[in-house]
């Protein structure tokens, strides 16, 4: 079972707060370490005509899946709210709801929530010979410094759209 806990939210409304670290999932499953891109990391790709736009996956988490293998593992246990959402239990009886969504404090769901977004950022970035896509690119160009036509206002490593004449445009991640 899950743990949760309401946190008041403004003077009319909750937010619950799901928590799987004590759910025991965290011990039975293996879930691969992976880096994720800093300030650096994304400076290496853009230049002095560069445009930015901050996008907050942790709004997204709760559009992700459980891996179907381990939905059947997790779940809320909603007994003492029964009466509160308008379900009659007999004595003994309870009411489990079982969870389908990327959980926090499960070690798993931030690799399988980046892995999923990676695979729409894939789709979204469309098809790279198309003249109408910004992000379209014929080359990758080279900027180093010792190199004789060096840009310091250019990226070191960019994919440039020789058609338009310019960097393409990218999605960091």
């Amino acid at each position: 079972m899950i743990g949760f806990f309401a946190v008041e939210k403004g003077d009319r409304d909750i937010q619950i707060v799901y928590d799987a670290t004590k759910s025991g999932l965290n011990e039975a499953i293996w879930a691969p370490n992976f880096g994720l891109p800093n300030a650096v990391s994304i400076l290496r790709m853009v230049g002095a005509e560069s445009y930015f736009r901050d996008l907050d996956l942790g709004e997204m988490f709760l559009n992700y899946m459980l891996d179907p293998k381990l939905r059947h593992y997790a779940g809320i246990d909603a007994t003492e709210l029964a009466a509160e959402l308008g379900i009659e239990l007999k004595e003994g009886q309870g009411l489990i709801f079982r969870w389908e969504r990327a959980l926090m404090g499960l070690k798993s769901s931030p690799y399988n929530c980046i892995k999923v977004y990676l695979w729409s950022e894939d789709i979204i970035k469309g098809d790279r010979h198309d003249i109408s896509n910004p992000m379209r690119w014929d080359e990758v160009r080279l900027n180093l410094p010792g190199m004789t036509d060096y840009n310091p206002a250019l990226p070191k490593v960019y994919k440039f759209d020789i058609v338009n004449n310019r960097l393409a445009a990218t999605i960091c991640s």
